[in-house]
């Protein structure tokens, strides 16, 4: 459980930093703040990496090949469209849309690859998207 937390706000202050980045300054690509943001993530990764005594070695080229296919498609240019239209929406709605990735990940990976899961898994999920649900159509008051 805790690692959840401490995942939900390390999520959280990512979308409102990236969100701060693209509205201070215009000229600040979405492909920019990716770069800057990727470019320091990797740099703490190796020095984790390095600590742990683990190897940066990538076994074979069909991992080459789905590593960059998922390093273009899946986080590029999906981060690009996030990081555009993460401006022109409220920051509570963003967060509240944003926060279905990882439930909709949780099914897809039930449906697409069987993955075994319990009853509270299923319960975990059937809250928070039902609470993502009543965040965003609440009216504000």
């Amino acid at each position: 459980m805790l690692l959840g937390l401490l995942t939900a706000l390390s999520y959280s202050s990512y979308l409102l930093i990236l969100r701060k980045l693209q509205s201070l300054k215009e000229d600040v690509s979405p492909f920019s703040a990716i770069a800057i943001i990727s470019l320091s993530t990797s740099a703490l990764l190796a020095v984790r990496m390095i600590f742990e005594g683990e190897s940066f070695a990538i076994p074979d080229m069909e991992s080459w090949a789905s590593l960059i296919a998922y390093g273009v498609i899946g986080q590029v240019l999906g981060w690009v469209f996030i990081s555009r239209g993460i401006t022109r929406v409220d920051a509570s709605r963003a967060g509240l849309v944003l926060l279905l990735q990882p439930s909709l990940s949780f099914i897809w990976d039930i449906l697409f690859f069987s993955r075994p899961t319990g009853h509270m898994e299923i319960l975990g999920c059937i809250v928070a998207i039902s609470a993502i649900y009543m965040g965003s159509t609440a009216k504000n008051k």
